[in-house]
């Protein structure tokens, strides 16, 4: 799982300069969401400090996302309703 947490914080990182890996970061994070009890204490933490970082840079608009049909509770989706206020993430 290591790897795929680095991965996801790598992506977040360069998010801001390479707004083109927006979907492959969603994916990778619905895929963490999905092992998410797998992962230890450690990566936990790695996943809340990228998932922050995420929601701080969710108003800029390289990164705002289009329209999909995924659910709410996956709100790297919906990064543009993050960024207006109409959804409120709690990353704990």
């Amino acid at each position: 799982m290591s790897a795929l947490t680095k991965q996801y914080g790598y992506f977040v990182f360069v998010l801001s300069v390479r707004p083109d890996i927006l979907p492959l970061m969603q994916q990778l994070r619905t895929r963490i969401f999905h092992a998410y009890n797998k992962l230890t204490e450690a990566e936990k933490e790695e996943v809340f400090v990228y998932d922050s970082l995420l929601l701080h840079q969710a108003s800029s608009p390289c990164i705002q996302g289009r329209a999909v049909q995924k659910p709410l509770e996956q709100w790297w989706w919906h990064l543009d309703l993050v960024a207006n206020g109409s959804l409120y993430v709690c990353a704990r």
